[in-house]
């Protein structure tokens, strides 16, 4: 009985099952809408289960990784590894994304477009400059840099976690694993221990609800392409390849990084890799990539657990690169839309300003995430609500793109960073 159930298990995981269920998605999602709709609540239940364990994850993974690395001689090294990596390439990705939005003018294609004067006017929007915020949202609900470190701190650590405040959890789990590995008493290793094996609970937990990943692709594709527009979507179909393609290349520049740091031939790495980056595209989640690719930094690549248990969860959940680069991308394109011309001051304002609305992504949904752009597009004096309406209509196809970047990135900074175990 067994062997059977084994047998069973390794069928539904195995890749062929999976790509029926995207196969299956795909056509619902466009052929049969209406259907593909009517699969959104089992495709929320699905990741809302995988959530329920990869937030407990991240929790003991950092308490655990920083109450051991206190008393590790190269915490310091690590510390400084994400002041000069980590943070420095939140710049790097903001200006990756205006250099390329500068160079291949995304808006001065879609400038003018009938499609585009189509859908604006649908929501009752012109395409004028005098267009701002609140035609769209309200000024209220856009979250700036001091609302952002003021949420960082939990009134209630339970309704943190009930809510899945990431940020809070993160301040939480940090002062946590501190103040275990400053303590000096025999209940430390026995906490230590604890947290660990809760650790491993959840991690088996993951495992066994990625069983699923058959049903829970079907669910998600077909749900997620059924809310998109097709007429949106061929209206701003330049912009999608273009942000897509400069996507691909940055994904491509860190499998180099990936490659030349995990000791694996090109392919090999590439192929190790394969799994969570199947993971973040399908289900349009870095979150749920998470476990996949520490698993590969650990078991495959050999890098240093006690590190990569830290860094990973806390790159995944406040290094955003890839919403960091849709925004920097996705602001450009709106002044060439318009044809406003920016300064070298509105460059900087651009730089600096989607690094930290990127970074104020963090746990908030889909929408909820575009409209932090907000924050830099009022000082820049541009039009925010019609601008809100096309990305709106396209995030379904960019989301998984995004959630790869975050994920491909982290692992790559994570391996400058951490290193293989001798």
């Amino acid at each position: 009985m067994r062997s059977i159930v084994k047998l069973t298990v390794n069928i539904i995981k195995s890749p062929f099952f999976i790509f029926v269920g995207l196969g299956l998605g795909l056509y619902i999602g466009v052929y049969h809408q209406q259907l593909g709709q009517s699969m959104a609540p089992y495709g929320k239940l699905y990741i809302s289960t995988l959530q329920m364990s990869i937030i407990p994850l991240v929790v003991t993974s950092i308490s655990s990784s920083i109450a051991n690395i206190f008393q590790d001689s190269r915490g310091k090294d690590y510390i400084m590894g994400i002041a000069a990596i980590f943070i420095p390439f939140l710049i790097y990705t903001s200006a990756i994304g205006i250099i390329a939005a500068l160079i291949l003018q995304p808006g001065f294609e879609v400038q003018g477009s009938m499609e585009v004067i189509k859908i604006l006017r649908k929501y009752g929007l012109t395409v004028s400059p005098e267009i701002g915020m609140d035609d769209f949202i309200e000024p209220s609900n856009a979250r700036g840099l001091m609302s952002f470190f003021f949420d960082a701190i939990p009134n209630n650590i339970f309704s943190a976690f009930a809510d899945g405040k990431m940020i809070q959890l993160i301040l939480v789990s940090i002062i946590f694993g501190v103040t275990l590995g400053s303590l000096k008493t025999v209940a430390k290793g026995h906490l230590l221990q604890f947290i660990v094996a809760v650790q491993e609970i959840f991690t088996k937990i993951i495992s066994v609800v990625i069983r699923a990943l058959p049903l829970g692709v079907f669910f998600l594709v077909s749900s997620q392409l059924a809310g998109t527009s097709v007429d949106a979507f061929l209206a701003m179909l330049n912009y999608v390849i273009i942000l897509c393609a400069v996507i691909v290349a940055l994904l491509l520049v860190f499998s180099i990084i990936i490659w030349r740091r995990s000791g694996f031939s090109y392919f090999n790495s590439l192929s190790a890799m394969k799994y969570p980056v199947f993971l973040a595209l399908v289900m349009s989640s870095s979150f749920a990539a998470m476990p996949a690719a520490m698993e590969v930094l650990t078991d495959k690549f050999k890098f240093e657990r006690t590190a990569t248990n830290l860094l990973m969860p806390l790159g995944m959940i406040i290094f955003r690169y890839g919403t960091i680069l849709t925004f920097s991308f996705a602001i450009i394109f709106v002044a060439q839309l318009y044809n406003i011309p920016l300064t070298m001051q509105g460059y900087m304002i651009v730089l600096v300003g989607s690094a930290i609305a990127g970074v104020t992504t963090t746990g908030a949904a889909s929408i909820a995430a575009l409209s932090m752009m907000s924050i830099v597009f009022e000082p820049l004096g541009l039009p925010f609500g019609a601008a809100l309406v096309l990305f709106v209509a396209v995030d379904p196809i960019i989301d998984p793109f995004r959630s790869l970047l975050t994920m491909y990135m982290n692992v790559g900074v994570t391996s400058l960073v951490v290193n293989r175990e001798k």
